[in-house]
């Protein structure tokens, strides 16, 4: 069994880059998936939880709509992922005091102390410590790389 998966292992530098990438893709989507299941049993929120935790700290007063934006996700997305951090007590609304028709989002005490960015075992700590093993010029191409990717499939989705 394991000379079969040596022979295919050693098998995949054949593959053409769209393929090996694709499959770097899919194990990265598993990896975070995986994280972020593990995140909520021990830290209490998962990934996506924590990022819109992360911004809306660092935006306090963030509009949902502007976080959705941040995000690049559906307004109807974050409004699910706020209201579990809201059930969590993690995240209040309030009206914004010059239209009561907005909402704007702060953490709350407990929050903040969940929010700590050096907090470890958390997507964001790997990619911290991932991201510091490479220069500038590395990041900057792979997240052009992978935004122009997000964009592309994004545009190809949305197409009848």
């Amino acid at each position: 069994m394991r000379k079969l998966a040596e022979r295919h292992t050693a098998k995949i530098v054949l593959l053409d880059d769209a393929l090996r990438f694709m499959r770097v893709v899919w194990d990265l989507e598993h990896a975070v998936q995986s994280t972020s299941k593990r995140m909520e049993r021990t830290i209490g929120v998962t990934g996506p939880q924590r990022l819109a935790m992360r911004v809306a700290g660092t935006l306090p007063g963030i509009t949902p709509a502007e976080l959705a934006r941040v995000l690049h996700l559906d307004p109807s997305t974050i409004s699910g992922v706020i209201h579990r951090l809201v059930a969590k007590q993690l995240v209040a609304r309030a009206a914004d005091p010059l239209d009561r028709r907005l909402v704007r989002l702060r953490l709350t005490p407990t929050g903040e102390r969940l929010n700590r960015p050096t907090r470890t075992g958390t997507l964001e700590s790997a990619i911290r410590g991932t991201l510091a093993r490479f220069p500038d010029s590395k990041i900057r191409t792979a997240v052009e790389v992978l935004e122009h990717l997000s964009s592309t499939l994004s545009a190809k989705s949305k197409r009848p």
